[in-house]
């Protein structure tokens, strides 16, 4: 039993080892199938060696690729299969690189044997040498010499390191990726420098595929013994001869004879391309030795150079290039910035903790690029660096966010670029909370409204009382400028809180600029919310001790009369319209009654009596009148100036402001107050007429003052209808100017209550003014006696009037 176990387990591995025999094998030759898992263009271009090459897209939606094709006989298909080998196995940054090979024996289309060889997207050299006629002669050099010592590079491995011979170095050897990397290709003739002993070798089973041009003396004549004792390089520097003439030349090779065409090589180059086609094999320069040649020395090979071994450098070396490489930028070609050059940069941020310095290049890289390679290619990298633990990097990133957020798509700012840029509000760095703070005025257009409301107003809340003075200051800012992405509703919920909230900051700016955008944002608010919130909370910037504090109150205001007085007039025109529509329903009804001729004396009695009443009334009224006006300005000085003449009770004095000569700021002027606030005062007693004001005695000890004359000219009292009553004033001790009420005051020796009301006790001469109107309800209302400079006596009109003329209730 034993011995079956251990006679069956040992045939099991046997199976299991032969498999994976086969599986490497065919790994290395390629995949035994029926059809290729791509996409392949119908546009097929003939390549060298009868292969055929056209644009590939996997099935799966990964990389695009190149998919190389080739049919025919036996040894065609022999030798295709070598070069898919040797293309896997050898693995070099300048040689071309494999995805997968596939080997179809009935091939795609039933007709014979196929293979398949998949790499990486590429073009052929001689489409990218058409391409090049807008290059300057310098840019044209300078690249030319950057894909040569590629190609060189990829030789020198080949022959010094693997020992191996490609045999078929040529313009048509050479592919272009898409960042305009030269790659070398073609590996159906690789074979062992020394393996002329071997059973196979294809350096010389497939060399009638080489064209007799390429091919050196040796070579053409087939001298195997020459070529076996001659160094692995030989016939490969040959073939980099040919390569230079036709780079050079910009055409094919033809003949032998051509190579002897020297006119359009550079001088530098000159003295190794004659090196390389030495007609002695031994003699012909090793290529590792022409990476050294003095042609390779310009300014984009030294860029390439570093950026490809960008790892081995230190961070002082990093710095320094990254500091020196913008003023390099204008004589790279611009196909080699946006191909070559910005791939290496984006490369050196993501995985080589490359410098801040270098995402300035990227940047300035970014602005030349179109839409699409912006999006990319830029952006995800720049959404990874937003996120980096380096403070330098995401400043960077932060400044330069107004050429960042116009090429970016809203889905990218919205979902992973904001989360990462927010973590900036709660730094321990102000410089970098404030940076953020500006950032989001650009990215605020690409946001949801959900991600605005829902997350940036609530650091914002939070950045409006930070420690920073400017940080606060700038939230008002921002606040203002996003509001036309927030959404109605929050914007009435959250502006004017946040706004009124700047009003009480310690720091001017942030008052002002609170003042500025409750301004920008009038829009959004109703009429009711501007009279009884953001009057109220405006109006005492006007005396702040800041002259820019108070020039943008009194802006403000402006903008908040001008909604007011609009809404008034709409007000205005609503009780006009509703009123016409009242009379011409009560008219209507009043003539389909007939009751017309009953009622026309009926109203015209009322008329009567209601004007014999008024008649009365006014009699009485200046009566009462003159016996106050008899105590206010008993015994006045000489020089005072008249006072003007009181208007009609009827007609309404608009208020008229005057400049004050105190340190205290100049308020706005007359003009605005009068003309563009356009309130009504109604005479000195308006206001008043639905509260009961109860009499103040005067202190009897106390005399009575005559008025001061006021400095300067008197001012003359304009008698003509619809002129301004201005009135001469007077200061108080702190050196304001004192109202009309402070006057009174004055002139009866006491001085002026708080002008409160609510308390039982009101004070000003409009109290008094009140007291001798007839009709009124003060006096309608019945009161108790009072002394006061003799004993009272009712009149016939039921007033209160003082007995020696000085007033009572």
């Amino acid at each position: 039993v034993s011995s079956c176990v251990l006679w069956c387990v040992w045939t099991w591995l046997k199976k299991r080892r032969f498999g994976m025999a086969m599986n490497f094998l065919s790994s290395l030759v390629g995949r035994a199938t029926s059809t290729v898992p791509y996409a392949i263009d119908a546009n097929q271009r003939a390549d060298w060696g009868g292969w055929t090459m056209a644009d590939a897209q996997p099935r799966d939606g990964s990389e695009p690729a190149t998919a190389f094709r080739k049919r025919g006989n036996a040894e065609d298909i022999r030798a295709a299969k070598n070069g898919a080998k040797r293309l896997r196995t050898v693995r070099h940054p300048n040689v071309l690189r494999l995805i997968d090979s596939y080997d179809l024996e009935n091939g795609d289309d039933g007709q014979g044997p196929v293979v398949y060889v998949v790499t990486e997207r590429v073009k052929t050299l001689r489409e990218v040498l058409r391409s090049m006629k807008d290059f300057t002669a310098k840019q044209r050099n300078e690249y030319l010499a950057w894909g040569l010592k590629q190609i060189t590079a990829a030789v020198s491995f080949l022959n010094n390191d693997c020992n191996l011979v490609h045999g078929n170095v040529c313009m048509d050897a050479v592919v272009v990726t898409e960042k305009l990397e030269w790659k070398l290709h073609g590996f159906d003739l690789l074979s062992d420098a020394k393996g002329s002993n071997l059973p196979e070798w294809p350096l010389q089973d497939f060399a009638w595929m080489v064209q007799k041009q390429y091919k050196p003396a040796e070579f053409a004549k087939g001298d195997w013994d020459t070529i076996h004792s001659s160094p692995p390089w030989a016939i490969d520097a040959w073939g980099l001869g040919c390569l230079i003439q036709e780079v050079f030349a910009q055409s094919q090779l033809n003949r032998t004879e051509e190579l002897r065409r020297t006119q359009h090589i550079p001088q530098a180059l000159l003295p190794d391309y004659q090196r390389l086609l030495a007609s002695t094999p031994s003699k012909r320069m090793n290529p590792s030795r022409l990476t050294n040649s003095p042609f390779f020395n310009n300014s984009l090979v030294d860029i390439m150079v570093f950026l490809e071994n960008f790892a081995l450098r230190d961070d002082f070396e990093k710095d320094t290039f990254f500091k020196k490489l913008p003023g390099q930028v204008e004589s790279i070609p611009p196909p080699v910035l946006k191909n070559t050059l910005l791939p290496l940069v984006i490369n050196a941020l993501e995985y080589n903790n490359a410098p801040a310095s270098a995402l300035n290049l990227l940047l300035k890289l970014g602005q030349d690029v179109d839409e699409q390679t912006y999006a990319a290619k830029i952006s995800p990298c720049i959404v990874k660096l937003s996120g980096s633990p380096e403070r330098s990097i995401r400043i960077t990133i932060l400044l330069h966010m107004d050429k960042i957020a116009p090429h970016m798509d809203a889905k990218v700012v919205d979902g992973e670029l904001y989360p990462k840029i927010s973590t900036g509000f709660l730094d321990q760095s102000g410089y970098i909370r404030e940076l953020t703070l500006k950032s989001i005025a650009f990215l605020a257009p690409k946001m949801k409204e959900k991600t605005l409301t829902g997350s940036l107003l609530k650091h914002l809340a939070k950045l409006q009382v930070d420690a920073e003075p400017s940080i606060r200051a700038n939230t008002t800012i921002l606040l203002s400028n996003i509001a036309q992405y927030l959404g109605k509703s929050t914007c009435e919920r959250v502006l004017l809180n946040a706004f009124c909230r700047a009003l009480k900051d310690n720091f001017p700016p942030s008052r002002s600029a609170g003042l500025l955008s409750m301004g920008s944002t009038a829009k959004y608010y109703t009429a009711d919310e501007i009279a009884q919130r953001a009057l109220p909370a405006v109006s005492p910037m006007m005396v702040d001790k800041v002259q820019e504090v108070r020039k943008e109150a009194f802006k403000v205001t402006k903008v908040f009369f001008g909604i007011l007085q609009e809404n008034a007039k709409k007000l205005d025109e609503a009780d006009a319209a509703s009123s016409m529509e009242k009379k011409t329903s009560e008219s209507s009804s009043f003539i389909s009654n007939g009751e017309g001729q009953g009622s026309a004396s009926t109203l015209l009695g009322w008329a009567v009596s209601s004007f014999s009443n008024l008649k009365t009334s006014k009699a009485n009224d200046v009566s009462s009148l003159e016996k106050i006006s008899t105590v206010k300005l008993q015994d006045p000085a000489p020089t005072e100036p008249k006072e003007a003449p009181r208007p009609d009770s009827t007609a309404s004095a608009p208020l008229t402001l005057h400049p004050s000569t105190s340190t205290a700021p100049a308020g706005p002027p007359a003009s605005l107050m009068d003309e563009d606030i356009g309130m009504d005062h109604g005479g000195d007693d308006a206001g008043w007429d639905d509260m009961d004001i109860p009499i103040l005695e005067p202190p009897p000890s106390r005399p009575i003052k005559p008025i001061a004359p006021p400095p300067g000219p008197a001012r003359k009292a304009q008698s003509n209808a619809g002129s301004t009553a201005k009135v001469g004033t007077a200061r108080n001790p702190s050196g304001g100017m004192k109202s009309e009420e402070d006057q009174l005051w004055d002139q009866l020796g006491m001085s002026a209550p708080t002008p409160s009301i609510n308390r039982g006790g009101t004070a000003g001469a409009q109290g008094m003014r009140r007291s001798a109107r007839p009709g009124s309800m003060g006096a309608m209302k019945k009161a108790e006696p009072q002394k006061k400079l003799g004993a009272t006596r009712k009149t016939s009109s039921d007033v209160p009037i003082d007995r020696d003329g000085e007033g009572g209730r």
